[in-house]
């Protein structure tokens, strides 16, 4: 498999959307269920210190951060429930639920040094595909990353200017 993933991070990771790229490994022993692996990467930008975006990762934080790359692998499992009769679009392809295991890797670099930071937890999702000739086949899907970290808050709150809180995340 080959393909995008557009990560869309949560707002107390202090990233902003960005399109991940990648492959794939799918090993499927029945019509129903398959196996897949799958390894994006990507460049997101951070966004702008202000009111719904004031947190870094701890392992982000710095006032010198001048650019984060992002690793995000994926394993788990996926079961095709087939069409969905009550939705016109959707019944005459084949839609599947996806549960698995993420692993989310950010490593900021600044001049002189670089970080990392490993994140990881369960990924739930639906999705469909379409055969389109042949063996090859498109497929798009809904995938939410759940995990926890601890962020550093760079806003001046007027009596400190770093504040560190655990926070509970979901990554779209």
């Amino acid at each position: 498999q080959a393909g995008m993933l557009r990560q869309g991070f949560a707002s107390d990771l202090g990233l902003d959307v960005t399109m991940l790229t990648g492959f794939g490994l799918r090993y499927r022993p029945s019509d129903k269920m398959s196996f897949e692996f799958g390894r994006f990467g990507g460049d997101p930008a951070l966004l702008a210190p202000g009111e719904e975006s004031g947190t870094l990762p701890t392992g982000l934080s710095g006032l010198d951060t001048l650019s984060v790359s992002a690793k995000f692998w994926n394993v788990g499992v996926r079961w095709q429930i087939g069409g969905l009769r009550g939705v016109p679009l959707l019944r005459g392809m084949d839609n599947y639920l996806y549960g698995g295991l993420g692993f989310l890797t950010l490593t900021p670099q600044t001049a002189g040094f670089t970080g990392s930071q490993s994140l990881w937890g369960p990924v739930l999702g639906w999705g469909f595909t379409k055969g389109l000739f042949g063996s090859l086949s498109i497929d798009l899907g809904l995938r939410m990353f759940l995990t926890q970290t601890e962020v550093t808050d760079v806003r001046f709150s007027g009596q400190q200017l770093l504040q560190t809180k655990s926070v509970f995340l979901r990554n779209t």
